[in-house]
């Protein structure tokens, strides 16, 4: 995911990079998840916030990332851009 706010002075720029790895599933656990439609209008065909967390081994990175939005960073972007979040 890349984040991007240009500001009077500046660009700040910022890159999240984040690796999911799936557990070996069985067809019953595919079929499951599959039934279920949670995969429908995602990205990436699942969701780590919901069922889709049963299917995943390992996340290295952030995991709002694999949500969709790193908060974390992006935070720091806006902080240093003098925008406050915590408004």
């Amino acid at each position: 995911t890349a984040i991007a706010l240009l500001t009077p002075s500046a660009t700040l720029e910022r890159i999240a990079r984040t690796s999911v790895t799936f557990r070996d599933l069985s067809r019953a656990a595919r079929a499951w998840y599959l039934e279920a439609g949670e995969w429908r209008d995602r990205a990436a065909g699942y969701a780590i916030q919901g069922r889709g967390a049963m299917l995943v081994r390992r996340i290295d990175g952030d995991h709002t990332n694999v949500i969709g939005l790193p908060l974390a960073m992006t935070v720091e972007v806006l902080e240093e851009a003098g925008l406050s979040p915590w408004r």
